[in-house]
């Protein structure tokens, strides 16, 4: 099985005319913060979303992480907040709710196979090719950071 790829700026610059909200939010969080699909998906409202204010970071707790002893911090970009605004507004939600919330069940979250179901279906629509999957959020993520780097990553 091939590995995944990340998305370019152009495909970037079509996801983000994606005509479903909930979609638009997971393609920009995935890539903006690096979490794995698992992490995205265990998101509730009130670890982004805090009253009427985006929080500026957002934790994943260790017990939604792989292989972890620790929790992690990231912190959200201003077009992260901003699609995580327009996405709450306007919307009744509890803070317990998830943040991908499947219409199965109370409150339950979308599976990594409906993330990943999702992700391949909207890259059909805009004719995105290649080897795409709920990773690629991850490694566009990891691309945009080697880049502004200059390529020039030093691991110590």
């Amino acid at each position: 099985m091939p590995a995944c790829r990340h998305f370019t700026t152009a495909e970037l610059s079509l996801l983000s005319t994606t005509p479903n909200p909930q979609h638009r939010l997971l393609i920009t969080v995935g890539c903006n913060t690096g979490f794995r699909i698992c992490e995205l998906l265990s998101l509730r409202i009130k670890d982004v979303f805090d009253g009427n204010v985006v929080l500026s970071h957002v934790m994943v707790s260790k017990e939604n992480m792989k292989g972890s002893r620790y929790s992690r911090t990231i912190k959200l970009n201003t077009r992260t907040q901003h699609e995580i605004t327009s996405f709450l507004s306007g919307s009744a939600y509890l803070p317990d709710q998830y943040l991908f919330r499947s219409r199965q069940g109370v409150n339950k979250s979308w599976s990594t196979c409906q993330a990943w179901r999702i992700i391949r279906r909207i890259c059909r629509d805009l004719h995105i090719e290649g080897n795409i999957g709920t990773h690629s959020l991850r490694k566009t993520f990891a691309m945009s950071i080697y880049s502004a780097t200059n390529n020039n990553i030093r691991l110590t």
